[in-house]
């Protein structure tokens, strides 16, 4: 199974418990490919479900912070 069906139907099962949106605000400090953003969508699923707190993922740097004008 893909990191994307596994997102996939993890989505599935909110939407049958009745979740009506879900949002992203996703802003990665490289190129990454779409697995790896599933991948990385999982990682805080499954720390949310240990009730742990997700501090990041593998191989991803913090993005820098647009400047304020």
């Amino acid at each position: 199974m893909t990191e994307g069906d596994k997102l996939m139907a993890r989505l599935s099962e909110a939407r049958n418990g009745g979740l009506v949106d879900m949002k992203f605000f996703f802003r990665p400090s490289r190129p990454m490919t779409p697995e790896e953003i599933f991948g990385a969508m999982n990682e805080i699923d499954d720390a949310i479900s240990r009730s742990d707190r997700h501090a990041g993922w593998s191989g991803n740097e913090a993005a820098e912070r647009a400047p304020v004008s």
